[in-house]
């Protein structure tokens, strides 16, 4: 089982930035997650919201948002920061992972949570030869058949709220190798049944510690978490 640390480590860093991703990694994760979004003049960046006033100090769409002007705002504005911290470009988040000489089996997940990123985004892990795994997600299933359409080697993970009858369906029947599911629908049993069709299983979010040595017991392939030191802390004590 992997610990991804989720939008970095949003619980512990402003969520989405490098300087989260630097502290979940500095945590042990063995991955990490963040979200995408375009800007109004065509670049990949990396924010949750469709809208910038709840982690910067900013105001409006993303996608109406020049990049000039997303590169000033401050990031992270409910955390105590002694530094401004920047939005960043999703390349700019790939190349600063490649040049940390990480463990080849280091997981990035990469969601989509805007349309029309698709084709940017493959160009992007098709750019070169990355020094991590690159892992496409989202909620919009649609997203991730166009992601597939485009280059069906990279791995797909859908995410869905819910508990479904048959899980391995949805991604046996589409081509995609991940589900990716909240935390109160996580047991052995979906596990198994995914794991029997050859489709591996990730849950969001766990944190806090019994929730944590609850999954660990399924056999689940990945657990994301806000709060990686808290993990991190919990396996040098257990």
């Amino acid at each position: 089982m992997k610990v991804i640390g989720h939008r970095g480590a949003m619980g512990e860093s402003p969520e989405n930035t490098l300087d989260s991703i630097d502290f979940a990694l500095s945590a042990g994760v063995k991955g990490v997650e963040i979200d995408v979004h375009k800007s109004l003049s065509g670049e990949l960046v990396v924010i949750h919201d469709f809208t910038l006033e709840r982690t910067t100090n900013g105001k409006g769409l993303v996608s109406e948002s020049s990049l000039e002007y997303l590169k000033s705002l401050n990031v992270g504005v409910d955390f105590d920061q002694s530094s401004k911290l920047s939005i960043s470009t999703l390349e700019e988040v790939f190349y600063h992972l490649d040049s940390l000489n990480l463990a080849d089996d280091f997981d990035l997940f990469v969601e989509l949570k805007a349309p029309n990123l698709e084709q940017d985004v493959v160009e992007l892990i098709n750019h070169k030869s990355w020094s991590f795994n690159v892992i496409v997600k989202s909620f919009n299933h649609l997203f991730l058949q166009k992601i597939k359409n485009l280059d069906s080697q990279i791995p797909c993970a859908c995410l869905i709220y819910g508990r479904p009858i048959n899980p391995h369906l949805i991604c046996t029947t589409n081509g995609f190798e991940i589900l990716s599911i909240n935390d109160i629908f996580l047991d052995g049993d979906i596990v198994r049944e995914c794991h029997q069709y050859g489709v591996k299983l990730c849950a969001w979010n766990f944190n806090d510690k019994l929730s944590f040595k609850q999954a660990m017991a399924t056999k689940v392939d990945w657990i994301f978490t806000d709060y990686p030191k808290m993990i991190s802390d919990f396996f040098s004590h257990r």
